[in-house]
């Protein structure tokens, strides 16, 4: 997603609207709000990501954990 298409997403409410005179997403007056709701966005998107990425690593670590190197040398073996 562009940040252009972010700030149509964004679209302030109707007194938003009124307040900035423009529905456009470019107001100067709503900055502050358009920046907090990236930022929580962004914040958002982030902590998904890193989330997946732990459980993703979770699910590799125990799987290398049900197999196990066989004395002999390479012989591997899983464990169900």
């Amino acid at each position: 997603m562009k940040q252009a298409d972010l700030h149509q997403k964004l679209a302030p409410h109707a007194s938003l609207q009124v307040v900035a005179g423009t529905n456009t997403g470019k107001s100067p007056q709503l900055a502050g709000y358009y920046a907090y709701w990236e930022r929580a966005i962004f914040n958002a998107l982030n902590a998904m990501v890193s989330n997946a990425m732990n459980n993703l690593q979770s699910m590799i670590d125990n799987r290398s954990k049900r197999v196990q190197v066989g004395a002999g040398g390479l012989a591997c073996r899983a464990l169900h």
